[in-house]
């Protein structure tokens, strides 16, 4: 692991240090994931004379998908960092 952190100087030190890594990589793996899909959008659909702006309403399973996806991801998470 990193080594940035302060020593532990209480009993229960190590446990938190275990709930900061797992907040801090699960936090970290999705700041790379939005980052990159970013990127990739950014030089996929960069501007060119060829394409036009289109209008798209409600789509209901995107919106289902995406937000359960972030309703799990921060369940995962809440059980990761629960007390045990």
């Amino acid at each position: 692991m990193v080594d940035w952190l302060l020593a532990n100087i209480s009993t229960f030190g190590g446990e938190v240090d275990k709930i900061f890594y797992v907040i801090f990589y699960f936090t970290l793996t999705a700041f790379l994931l939005v980052t990159g899909a970013a990127i990739w959008f950014l030089v996929r659909y960069r501007s060119r004379n060829r394409y036009e702006a289109g209008c798209y309403h409600s789509n209901t399973t995107l919106e289902i998908v995406w937000t359960s996806a972030t309703f799990v991801a921060m369940i995962i998470l809440a059980l990761a960092t629960r007390p045990l």
